[in-house]
């Protein structure tokens, strides 16, 4: 229950930007994560990725070192292959924190407003002009 207990204890009380990760279980979570490379995410933000990966693991540990952008062979009497096995791949990592900072989307609460024509009665839907969309051009 430590998984669940870190994300309800983040839901509850941490005001920052957070995310958990985990491997995707044979069973189904309790609380519903994002997925994201063969990975569930639980975070305060989307993420809204749905690419999957080879994550490389029956490669051997110098193709999983340049993958993941770590140099073991200095270190002795420790896992390597484990180790890097359960690095985050670095694209899914800066992925993840660019959607944590990338700017907010409205919600259909804040759109809603500004869909009713308010200069006349005619029942037409408002311009772009009124609603204060420029159209763009592809």
């Amino acid at each position: 229950m430590k998984l669940y207990e870190e994300i309800i204890f983040l839901q509850s009380y941490f005001e920052g930007k957070w995310c958990v990760e985990n491997v995707i279980s044979f069973y189904d979570p309790l609380i519903k994560p994002f997925v994201y490379r063969q990975h569930y995410y639980w975070a305060n933000f989307v993420i809204d990725g749905k690419e999957k990966a080879n994550r490389m693991h029956n490669a051997g540990n110098e193709a999983l070192q340049e993958l993941k952008g770590f140099d073991l062979s200095k270190y002795d009497g420790i896992d390597k292959t484990k180790i890097l096995r359960n690095c985050v791949e670095p694209e899914a990592g800066l992925f993840i924190l660019k959607s944590a900072f990338k700017s907010k989307q409205n919600t259909l609460s804040e759109i809603v407003p500004l869909a009713i024509n308010k200069n006349e009665d005619d029942g037409l839907p408002p311009t772009s002009k009124e609603v204060g969309i420029r159209p763009t051009i592809l």
